[in-house]
């Protein structure tokens, strides 16, 4: 395995990762391995870290893993601060030649003709600084076909997934079963620039934390464990 933070040392390396936002902590509240695991707290805004390690990755692939404990979403409520859609990130990786993240998250939105706004995964970019970028756009997860289930919280999960900027791919994976529905590749449709294909960068760095980009006064709450990068899948074994 080319990189793994297990958070088990109580403090961040700093030749390794760099803080944005509001710094996340580390703590032993919940811990998917071991006994401390990454804590973020955040409203609106970001509270991230990030690496440039293992990159760029060899033969333009990597695979990532982690665990990653979702205590509090963004959520409908009676309130006047009610949010009814958010979008919301917890992993992107950006590089060179083309601009723009390369994101995991979700959002917070009505699906299936639900009453109320649930949470489901998606993938997405936010390529709109360039003339071939594909915009800012966010897929959501339809496996299984029309019955996607909601990002479940209060539990540890395993997400996995793949960026190739050789062959312009990428892969997701939840619990260890792939989302075929948050594959992509540069013939993928999407909602940003629907013309235009999605081409990913050469990979060189990678964030993990919490971006909300909605106003609100809600407060979120998450934690990371066990990331890994490799040249090849990972798997959720611990």
């Amino acid at each position: 395995m080319q990189f793994c933070e297990d958070f088990e040392s109580g403090t961040l390396d700093a030749t390794t990762w760099k803080t944005g936002g509001t710094a996340p902590v580390i703590d032993e509240l919940q811990h998917a391995r071991g006994r401390k695991a990454l804590h973020i707290t955040q409203g609106q805004g970001n509270s991230l870290i990030r690496t440039g390690k293992v990159f760029p990755a060899m033969n333009g692939r990597y695979w990532g893993r982690a665990f990653v404990y979702l205590n509090a979403m963004p959520h409908q409520s009676a309130g006047a601060d009610s949010l009814t859609y958010s979008h919301w990130t917890i992993l992107a990786a950006t590089g060179a030649t083309v601009a723009g993240e390369v994101r995991v998250g979700g959002q917070l939105q009505k699906r299936y003709q639900n009453a109320t706004s649930l949470n489901f995964w998606g993938v997405g970019t936010d390529n709109r600084s360039e003339p071939e970028g594909s915009g800012d756009w966010t897929n959501a997860d339809d496996d299984p076909k029309g019955a996607a289930k909601p990002v479940v919280e209060k539990q540890w999960q395993c997400v996995e997934w793949m960026g190739d900027y050789v062959t312009d791919e990428t892969k997701f994976f939840l619990e260890a079963t792939e989302h075929p529905s948050l594959a992509t590749t540069p013939t993928t449709k999407h909602g940003g620039a629907p013309t235009k294909p999605f081409l990913l960068p050469e990979f060189n760095a990678i964030w993990f934390g919490w971006a909300e980009y909605q106003p609100t006064t809600q407060k979120f709450e998450l934690w990371f464990d066990e990331i890994a990068i490799d040249h090849e899948r990972i798997g959720c074994v611990l």
